[in-house]
């Protein structure tokens, strides 16, 4: 990538807010007192937040864990999607000013302060020789409208029981948060609020550094994390009724390699070479998918072909993420990306299918 299209590529990134706009945004909105100064913040109509609230619109599908089974995806449609992503955004901005110190997935980041993500988060556990990490099992899921309508009741907002009501049907599904709703992973670091605050101080007094990224929580120290430990943060994690997802805890002793949240933590903060594979596997289907086309002259499916497209380059900018964009690895991949979606002319291309077809006559 040359040096214009990453000055292009920043460019295109969008703007940060400074703290002070972000605090005032998040005024705006939790400062209205009912449905129809929140329609007027969001610039949508009563009837667009009556219709998502009572008539809720979703598809449902499969998606394959890495590690084995599915995950059940409630996806908004789109109307109710695009709705939810203006909510989502308001909501971010009131929780910045909430935000738990532990917490480190989905927060909205002002401009020059150091970014909160699935980085920094494993960077809280550099260079600790002992870890434990937890999962709650289907976490989303976990989290009642009950509860929703309580974070809207709470402060920062303090909603009357009908606005309360209204918003807290517009981001749930079948009575919980739903897998796939934008607005569910800022719900549910409010939902946590009480139980960060209470992990966080437990962490203090047995010096162990904790953080959560949604639902993976991560506790590390240059002290044993025991059993007797476990069992203590089981009984606060009990407290909220928030349940462990026991096949996924994993306590790592000194000598082990370490993982956060899919990177591996020891002395840096790297990107296991099973990302690598999988990425060279499917840049590997992108170039043959793509030289299939030009030599049959078929048209490729526009929305299958950029939606893969678009897989793949989310895989490669978070490489950048995790090593910069001037890195050898980002721009290693970069180029193997160019290459698959630019392959060889097509009388090269037809030559080679030519020579195939030789080895074919019988």
């Amino acid at each position: 990538m040359t040096q214009r299209d990453k000055k292009d590529k920043i460019t295109a990134m969008p703007k940060k807010l400074t703290k002070k706009q972000i605090l005032n945004k998040a005024d705006e909105f939790s400062n209205c007192k009912n449905i129809k100064q929140i329609s007027f913040v969001l610039k949508v109509s009563p009837m667009q937040l009556a219709t998502a609230a009572f008539l809720p619109q979703y598809y449902y599908f499969k998606m394959k864990k890495l590690k084995g089974g599915f995950r059940h995806i409630e996806a908004p449609e789109p109307p109710l999607k695009k709705l939810q992503r203006k909510l989502n955004t308001y909501l971010q901005y009131c929780y910045y000013n909430e935000q738990a110190e532990a917490a480190y997935g989905f927060i909205i980041n002002p401009r020059k302060q150091e970014a909160k993500n699935i980085v920094s988060n494993a960077q809280q556990h550099k260079n600790n020789s002992y870890m434990l990490n937890i999962d709650f099992d289907d976490f989303f899921h976990q989290i009642s409208i009950k509860e929703v309508i309580a974070i809207f009741r709470k402060s920062p907002f303090n909603f009357n029981k009908n606005t309360a009501g209204i918003l807290s049907k517009i981001c749930t599904n079948k009575g919980r948060l739903p897998m796939g709703a934008p607005t569910s992973p800022v719900l549910s670091n409010f939902a946590c609020l009480g139980l960060d605050k209470e992990l966080q101080q437990w962490a203090n007094t047995n010096v162990i550094s904790y953080t959560r990224f949604v639902d993976d929580l991560t506790f590390s120290s240059n002290k044993p994390i025991t059993k007797q430990h476990y069992y203590e943060i089981k009984e606060i994690t009990d407290k909220y009724d928030l349940q462990i997802e026991t096949t996924k805890t994993r306590r790592y002793g000194k000598e082990q390699e370490k993982t956060v949240t899919g990177l591996t933590v020891g002395e840096t903060i790297a990107i296991p070479e099973a990302y690598y594979t999988e990425l060279d596997k499917d840049l590997d289907r992108l170039q043959k998918t793509t030289e299939v086309h030009i030599i049959t002259g078929q048209v490729y499916k526009a929305e299958a072909g950029k939606k893969f497209k678009q897989e793949i380059m989310g895989k490669i900018n978070f490489i950048a993420v995790v090593h910069g964009y001037d890195s050898n690895k980002y721009e290693t991949y970069m180029q193997k990306y160019e290459d698959a979606i630019n392959p060889p002319e097509k009388d090269e291309l037809s030559m080679r299918w030519l020579r195939f077809s030789n080895y074919m006559q019988f």
